[in-house]
């Protein structure tokens, strides 16, 4: 950690080699696992009592929830998209195969079916570490004390 100005710390994670990842999805949950630590420092320095988080700082939801400090996940994309997350659980259950070569449609509840083929690439490939890291998400969304999501 440095603090260049009052009130301003900054913590350096080590560099990547971003040629090694075969996705940018990769590279964002990986960065994901590597903060957690970073995100559990920063918070035990500022004790905050509440955390708005974006859906993809798990990490922060982690540390967070290890202090006991509510975590309130902030969905910029639209409702439909929370479904399709929140759903994803019950849709990994229920679809043994990959969606990519599923050739069929998907049902959300709540939303017209969905072509198998649109549905999100992180979830098209069942095999990928893309599709892994994204169901963990998936799974620890609920776990928050509250969503704020765009309404469209």
């Amino acid at each position: 950690m440095r603090s260049g100005k009052p009130g301003l710390m900054v913590w350096f994670m080590r560099p990547l080699d971003l040629e090694a990842y075969p996705t940018s999805e990769a590279i964002i949950f990986d960065l994901i696992g590597r903060s957690v630590r970073n995100v559990d420092n920063a918070l035990r320095l500022l004790s905050p009592t509440a955390l708005i988080s974006d859906l993809f700082c798990t990490s922060a939801m982690m540390a967070a929830a290890n202090l006991n400090i509510a975590v309130y996940s902030f969905i910029t994309s639209g409702a439909c998209c929370l479904v399709e997350i929140l759903y994803l659980p019950v849709l990994d259950r229920d679809y043994p195969g990959s969606f990519r070569d599923m050739n069929g449609l998907v049902y959300l509840p709540g939303m017209p079916p969905i072509p198998s083929s649109d549905m999100p690439t992180v979830v098209l490939d069942r095999n990928s570490t893309d599709y892994s890291d994204f169901l963990k998400l998936a799974n620890y969304l609920p776990k928050a004390n509250g969503v704020i999501v765009n309404y469209f």
